[in-house]
């Protein structure tokens, strides 16, 4: 072989690798698209932040979902059908309360719709966010701030916990349910809870456990990814996987699996245990 023709075979060898390479190689991380807006999300924890302010109270539980990609798209007429036929009236406060005033009922934004809702006893503190694409925010002040009177801090009740957990998957099933999301596609859910230092770790008057010490740690956050059907016929286990990480920072407590059953199972049937 001449030289020209040894230097073209080189040429023509080097291009093969390289196109073999781009095709095999990963994309520019290698890691699949991000799950989370966190733009989105930090521009909602700073309306929130100013409304718990107001409310004179730190503790609250959060909540994001997002359904994974193909996500569905929808009008704000479609979203607020949804949102007003969702929300689940067992605890009596529902998570993502709809009230259809024309103070607290939700408005329309660019890009979905949104509620922000005060008590006129200024008691308690909620707002939610559903977004065109299924994308779904939750911040509300703990119940355990409101009973007993002037005890404001001191408790964390982990029935109620149980209880707003299960509320809140249900919530999130009944709602892309009738947004149209399939049943197979999977969402990630993440609960957030803060304001915990300090609080002791109690039920709400039942005799289920003994009380545990003080929490060290001020938030604990938990996520499942789970496909809907998953969740449905799973409940139990995603709820505890939602409640344990938060349990376990008082004092290493465990709650035990009849339990979780009785309280979720209960919640399901319409009552609270």
């Amino acid at each position: 072989m001449t030289r020209d023709g040894l230097d073209r075979f080189r040429n023509d060898l080097e291009l093969r690798i390289k196109r073999r390479l781009a095709i095999v190689r990963p994309g520019p991380t290698g890691a699949p698209p991000a799950v989370w807006d966190v733009n989105w999300i930090d521009a909602q924890r700073a309306v929130t932040e100013d409304g718990m302010k107001r409310l004179g109270r730190n503790g609250h539980m959060e909540v994001r979902a997002a359904v994974h990609p193909p996500k569905p798209e929808r009008n704000q007429s479609e979203l607020n059908a949804a949102a007003r036929d969702s929300q689940i009236e067992t605890f009596g406060w529902p998570i993502a309360v709809y009230l259809d005033t024309d103070t607290f009922r939700p408005k329309p934004k660019a890009d979905g719709i949104a509620a922000t809702v005060t008590r006129d006893t200024n008691e308690s503190y909620d707002h939610w966010y559903i977004r065109k694409d299924g994308d779904f925010y939750f911040l509300c002040s703990l119940f355990e701030d409101e009973r007993p009177r002037g005890q404001s801090g001191q408790f964390l009740y982990f029935d109620t916990r149980i209880n707003r957990v299960t509320e809140t998957l249900l919530y999130l099933l009944r709602l892309y349910s009738r947004l149209g999301v399939d049943r197979s596609s999977k969402v990630s859910i993440a609960v957030r809870h803060s304001g915990l230092r300090g609080r002791s770790f109690t039920s709400s008057g039942h005799a289920f456990m003994r009380p545990r010490r003080a929490s060290d740690e001020d938030s604990v956050e938990a996520q499942i990814t789970s496909s809907l059907d998953e969740i449905e016929h799973q409940l139990i286990d995603r709820v505890t996987e939602l409640c344990a990480p938060l349990f376990r920072v008082f004092d290493f407590a465990e709650i035990d699996r009849p339990i979780y059953e009785k309280i979720v199972n209960g919640f399901v049937a319409g009552k609270i245990v």
